[in-house]
């Protein structure tokens, strides 16, 4: 006889959020979940002491930029970027980030 709260399946958290330092290298990046459906979180351990600002490219698997984002104001440690995918077709894609000494790619899948 007890309502039950929160039933509906969503997401409580922010997956990227428990991703730390002590997970991944210095300015190395995982993306979360991988295989994405409607988002990806990239955590990126970034390692200068000076903030910076990183270009995201994402691109599909003839090339094509589909989507170029920034992750602004880094500072050392872990930063988070939210990317909506819900408009990618299903597929492989590989997400660059470009910045401040550092030039790292990864493959994205995309599966709705």
């Amino acid at each position: 006889n007890r309502r039950i709260l929160n039933a509906t399946e969503r997401q409580m958290w922010n997956a990227a959020l428990d991703v730390t330092t002590a997970d991944l290298e210095k300015n190395s990046f995982i993306l979360v979940p991988n295989a994405a459906n409607n988002y990806v979180e990239i955590a990126l351990n970034y390692n200068n002491p000076v903030t910076d600002e990183a270009k995201v490219t994402i691109t599909d698997i003839t090339g094509k930029i589909v989507e170029t984002l920034s992750m602004k104001d880094l500072k050392s440690g872990m930063n988070t970027l939210k990317v909506n995918t819900t408009n990618y077709s299903n597929g492989v894609y590989t997400v660059n980030i470009s910045g401040q000494n550092m030039n790292l790619s990864q493959k994205l899948v995309v599966s709705h």
